[in-house]
């Protein structure tokens, strides 16, 4: 993405997954960025948030949502309390044909975040859970594509999921239990497995997880606008980021009564009082 030069997005890092992936050009780096908010302070960076898309691929219609959550900071519609973090495109290489480097190719890497310490891990889910250690998130957001527009989550507080499901006008589940997607000829699809998925790891490190589920028939970029980022997630990320809801609540310091002095201290001339 080119950012304009008054943007305040910034590259934190860059890693190139994969070499000659095309034939004249290595592909689409692996990358995260950075959005500090003007008022941010050292104790923002304890309420982070990171915005990933494109576990399938860089041409999925997700990436018009990303797009779409940069354009809107950039130019001040939404003004985040917190720093947030955003990689656009985690599967780089998914799309690639005889990708080379990379076991990914073709692959959802959404998949691939396992616990087996015996099986390899590919290099994209071995940067997003270095970066994930390193950011120390409150929330990860991921954008995901599905023929059922909804709201997905694990560990997200129920009065967060209430306004979220009322700002959306879109159903919310736990993931696990969310509703089978079914092709026109009623065939139901079956559930994403999100074991192994990155949102998994990242419940198992204490962190909050949102999906938020794009209409996967709308391919083009003012249709993904006008039917998903206008009446439905836009406003649920700007009220998350505006207020960030996953800021603990701080703790009022205990009353303390105050220290009366014992009687046997007293002046004389006060003791009969």
């Amino acid at each position: 993405m080119n950012l304009q030069k008054n943007a305040q997005w910034k590259l934190k890092e860059l890693v190139q997954v994969g070499e000659d992936i095309f034939e004249g050009g290595s592909g689409i780096p692996l990358q995260l960025l950075s959005f500090a908010p003007p008022n941010s302070n050292d104790d923002s960076k304890a309420a982070s948030v990171w915005f990933l898309s494109g576990f399938q691929g860089p041409t999925k219609n997700d990436s018009h949502i990303s797009s779409l959550i940069q354009r809107a900071m950039e130019k001040e519609v939404f003004q985040p309390v917190v720093d947030v973090y955003m990689t656009p495109v985690v599967n780089p290489q998914a799309s690639a044909k005889g990708a080379k480097g990379t076991i990914t190719g073709g692959v959802n890497l959404n998949s691939l975040f396992h616990s087996d310490s015996s099986l390899p891990l590919p290099l994209e889910a071995k940067c997003l859970t270095r970066w994930a250690k390193t950011l120390q998130p409150k929330l990860i957001v991921t954008l995901s594509n599905g023929l059922s527009p909804y709201i997905r989550y694990l560990n997200v507080p129920q009065d967060i999921v209430s306004r979220l499901a009322e700002l959306s006008e879109r159903a919310i589940y736990v993931i696990g239990t969310e509703i089978e997607d079914k092709l026109e000829d009623g065939t139901l699809i079956a559930r994403d497995n999100l074991e192994n998925s990155f949102g998994a790891w990242c419940v198992a490190q204490g962190i909050s997880w949102i999906d938020f589920r794009i209409d996967s028939t709308k391919k083009a970029f003012e249709d993904v606008k006008d039917a998903d980022w206008k009446p439905a997630f836009g406003p649920a990320i700007k009220w998350l980021l505006e207020g960030f809801r996953f800021n603990p609540p701080v703790e009022e310091p205990a009353y303390e009564l105050p220290q009366v002095i014992p009687a046997l201290e007293m002046p004389p001339e006060f003791a009969n009082l």
